[in-house]
């Protein structure tokens, strides 16, 4: 059990030290969203069937553009969210020492064996877990419940059974 917490913590650390890598690949997404619309042809033409006939096709812009925007509205507010993560990430690496802010950076960037303190891995895991409690209330979507060792000796029993989804 200890080990699967663990992994997920481990797991949101590395997502938050990777979300430059992940802006950069959801811009290129954009990007090629938009190429592959606008390279289109927008014109009426006849296409060949299956049966030797001819057939009319056209772009269909009713059916066209608001798959489109919908996709490109998509991304762009995940981008969004993204650049939030990574603002409030940075703001709260600042607020720790510079060698510990180091010791983060090789392990988690450098992905090599530093030892870290696990106070610090931990005070960092629960920014990282407010930080996504805050996103989903600026996206009007209710957290969802985590459960906190140190939390379980104040738990009532109706706590205990909304964690366990019962």
């Amino acid at each position: 059990m200890v080990k699967i917490a663990e992994d997920e913590r481990d797991d949101l650390i590395n997502q938050y030290f990777q979300l430059d890598k992940a802006i950069k690949q959801l811009n290129r997404r954009l990007y090629q969203l938009h190429f592959r619309h606008y390279a289109q042809s927008f014109y009426t033409r006849i296409e060949p069937t299956d049966e030797y006939t001819l057939q009319t096709k056209s772009y269909r812009i009713d059916e066209e553009v608001a798959i489109y925007l919908d996709a490109s509205m998509l991304i762009e507010k995940r981008i969004a969210n993204l650049k939030k993560k990574q603002r409030y990430f940075n703001d709260y690496l600042v607020t720790i020492s510079p060698e510990a802010q180091e010791c983060l950076f090789k392990r988690y960037l450098g992905k090599l064996d530093v030892t870290v303190n696990d106070q610090l891995i931990q005070a960092l895991y629960e920014e990282l877990l407010e930080i996504e409690d805050a996103i989903c209330f600026m996206n009007g979507r209710i957290p969802e419940l985590r459960f906190r060792g140190n939390d379980s000796e104040n738990l009532s029993f109706e706590d205990m059974l909304n964690i366990l989804g019962v």
